[in-house]
């Protein structure tokens, strides 16, 4: 239910983000993801402790195996922080 409100928010915020750019016009969307990604780890880590093995999760989650491997491991070095994608904003010189 947390996703869904927060997919509402993100869809009232859009028009004031527009005006922003780089990471700060990308950051709720990323956060957004960031957390779904964490509680699918989450759920991968419980259906573990219960037997299950990885290709049988991913199975059941509709991923691919790697994609579940990835995501653990950035779980494990940062928490799947929110990274921003991609160029970086350049600002012009207006001299």
């Amino acid at each position: 239910m947390e996703v869904i409100l927060a997919l509402i928010a993100m869809a009232r915020s859009e028009a004031e983000t527009r005006k922003k750019r780089g990471f700060e016009r990308q950051r709720v969307r990323r956060e957004l993801e960031a957390r779904v990604r964490r509680d699918v780890v989450r759920y991968c880590l419980r259906l573990r402790r219960r037997g299950l093995r990885h290709t049988e999760i991913a199975g059941r989650l509709e991923l691919r195996r790697t994609t579940l491997a990835a995501w653990r491991e950035r779980y494990r070095v940062d928490l799947l922080r929110p990274r921003p994608r991609g160029r970086p904003v350049q600002r012009l010189d207006t001299k």
